[in-house]
């Protein structure tokens, strides 16, 4: 028997509708999943009722509740007969309030309820920040060999966008000055680790 899945999110999310270059948690959910689960996805910027779907499923998972997550108004949530888990992201942002929904991660993630969360952090990392009766599964994403099957020789890489490095891996004093903008402690004066691969020799 086929386990029935539904799956919520926001259709815009950048880590979901293919227009960032980080793919790996968009073919998770779209690709990996659907091949050992029958998954239906709930998707809505706006806003999203679950009511009507309140015992189709044998489990929901949730996206992450950032501003990119879920739709501006979830409903309904408290009405689902399955067990409900969410992708909750980093945990060292629990704490942080969502513009979108005026409350931080965790309040969130309470409100609702959910049974289970799981990320890509190690259970040591997310009971960091995470009460101890928080059930939590570490399961890293994107470990799929189909991902890898065409990857070019590193020698044949383009010098300033190996591991996608983008503006935080230039050298430049834009890339600087963007590094420090996002994170000004020492980004100006310290290279990111990405920007550090960019020089390795090939």
């Amino acid at each position: 028997m086929t386990l029935s899945l539904g799956f919520v999110h926001r259709p815009s999310n950048p880590y979901l509708n293919g227009k960032r270059a980080q793919v790996n948690i968009r073919k998770f959910f779209f690709d990996a999943l659907p091949q050992v689960a029958d998954v239906t996805f709930y998707g809505d910027d706006t806003r999203l009722d679950l009511t009507p779907h309140a015992d189709k499923h044998d489990a929901w998972i949730f996206f992450d509740g950032v501003a990119w997550g879920w739709p501006d108004a979830l409903l309904g949530v408290d009405k689902l007969k399955a067990p409900k888990v969410c992708f909750c992201g980093d945990p060292h942002g629990f704490d942080k309030v969502c513009p979108t929904y005026g409350r931080s991660k965790r309040q969130m993630f309470e409100e609702f309820a959910f049974d289970a969360y799981f990320y890509q952090h190690s259970r040591t990392y997310f009971y960091r920040f995470a009460p101890a009766t928080w059930r939590y599964w570490w399961i890293p994403y994107a470990v799929d060999a189909e991902l890898y099957r065409e990857v070019r020789p590193w020698r044949d890489r383009r010098s300033d966008k190996v591991l996608l490095t983008g503006v935080l891996g230039s050298q430049s004093a834009t890339g600087r000055g963007t590094r420090w903008s996002r994170t000004p402690s020492a980004s100006w004066v310290s290279p990111s680790p990405r920007g550090c691969a960019a020089r390795c020799p090939r």
